[in-house]
């Protein structure tokens, strides 16, 4: 039988003799502090025999291990912060959500909260399975076991298998929907109609800006800093301003379109989707896209974050040498051809950052669109909860409701879709990031 490395056994040793000498340390100054309060002799003897087993097992050491040790103990204030603030919440969020609790606990639940919230297993069951189908795709392409002549039946079995799951999902997600909880899907739509129109818009205004910038501009410090200031105002103060500039009785944006002869609009509180005040009220209800009152945090959303992706974004030019400039207009390229052929290529991974940060941070959008919303017809949420994301759906069951197991479990499906969304931009990042 072949014993381990002792580079593999020593650490872990190391590791238990620091778990132990952790254990004492800890068991010895809870005696002390007891003994401050109660004058007890047998608590007395067994605070020594800790702090004294202590001290002869840290003598009887080895120096080397000494030092490995001592490494596990520095890790020990970090660790203790991280599992207390970090790790135990979530682990007490997930107990919380498998029970009826309503500022207690009270009955078990099991999945009952999740199937609540999500809609009848067999919408679930085929959604999940769709998933697995659209792993097992990914697992067959990426396998180094199929020859050129064999690559046709590879391709056709991976579009099998990808248009199968995409089917399963056709089919699961509809039951899920109307069988699930109608305000927490209500919830996810909006949020993703809040993503889909915020990420996109604030990247491309935010690039064209810093390539703008880093041209030779007279005055390039003031503006960098004129486009920075929405990003380090207080959300709460700027979120209540835009409230008060999209008033729809005397509001600044009311205002300007009654002096170019376009009739007033409700803004945060017109629950209509865009479409239908576009086209009429004739069109699909998917064709109507997000509400008027949605629109409207969105414009305060992308003027928040323009500064922010702004600077990030110069930042990121500046690391492209300029070398590879001279070299291409030598060569007879013009301003679009650098921009396409360099710049972006070798702006991806600061695209990928932002785009990542804006696609996590607006799924857990809440503070301006509860003071935003909070003032308005309908209440948090509103208008007839076309503002209502994830988050602020989560506080409202969470805090108003008082229903704490159930909106643990909508925490923890965002949860999910959050790390779904990662790590699949995280995969395919891969093939258009470049980092050199």
């Amino acid at each position: 039988m072949k014993t381990p490395p002792s580079g593999v056994t020593k650490p872990r040793l190391a590791f238990l003799i620091a778990l132990g000498l952790i254990a004492l340390a800890g068991y010895g100054v809870f005696l002390y502090l007891f003994l401050l309060k109660h004058n007890n002799t047998p608590a007395l003897i067994a605070a020594i025999v800790a702090l004294g087993s202590l001290f002869a097992v840290w003598h009887l050491t080895p120096p080397k291990r000494r030092e490995v040790i001592l490494g596990y103990l520095y890790l020990t204030p970090a660790m203790t912060f991280l599992f207390t603030f970090s790790f135990f919440p979530v682990a007490y969020a997930l107990y919380i959500s498998l029970h009826k609790w309503r500022i207690k606990k009270q009955a078990f639940l099991g999945m009952d909260n999740y199937l609540r919230a999500l809609g009848q297993p067999g919408g679930i069951t085929s959604f999940l399975v769709g998933g697995l189908v659209l792993l097992a795709a990914w697992w067959v392409n990426k396998q180094d076991l199929w020859t050129e002549r064999n690559k046709p039946g590879r391709l056709a079995l991976v579009g099998l298998l990808i248009i199968g799951g995409l089917a399963l999902w056709v089919l699961g997600i509809p039951i899920m929907a109307e069988t699930g909880d109608p305000d927490m899907w209500n919830s996810l739509k909006v949020t993703i109609y809040y993503v889909i129109g915020s990420v996109p818009i604030q990247l491309a205004i935010s690039l064209v800006l810093a390539y703008m910038l880093f041209q030779k501009v007279r005055g390039k410090a003031t503006f960098r800093m004129i486009y920075f200031l929405p990003y380090v105002t207080s959300m709460v103060a700027s979120s209540a301003v835009w409230a008060k500039l999209f008033n729809p009785r005397g509001g600044f944006f009311n205002r300007v379109l009654e002096l170019v002869g376009l009739p007033a609009l409700r803004w945060l509180q017109e629950p209509k989707g865009v479409g239908v005040l576009l086209f009429g009220p004739d069109i699909p209800d998917w064709a109507a896209g997000p509400s008027l009152a949605q629109v409207a945090v969105l414009i305060f959303v992308v003027w928040s974050w323009i500064g922010y992706d702004t600077t990030i974004f110069l930042a990121g030019l500046g690391n492209i040498p300029p070398e590879l400039y001279e070299a291409a207009e030598i060569d007879g390229a013009n301003g679009w051809q650098l921009f396409r052929y360099i710049t972006l290529p070798l702006l991806s991974p600061t695209t990928f950052f932002l785009t990542l940060v804006a696609v996590i941070g607006s799924f857990k959008a809440f503070v301006h669109i509860f003071v935003m919303t909070s003032a308005g017809a309908g209440g948090v949420g509103g208008p007839i909860g076309t503002n209502m994301t994830a988050g602020l759906f989560i506080y409202e069951t969470f805090y108003t409701n008082v229903r704490n197991g159930y909106a643990s479990a909508i925490a923890f499906i965002l949860f999910a879709i959050i790390l779904g969304i990662t790590l699949f931009q995280n995969y395919y990042s891969k093939k258009w990031v470049f980092y050199s």
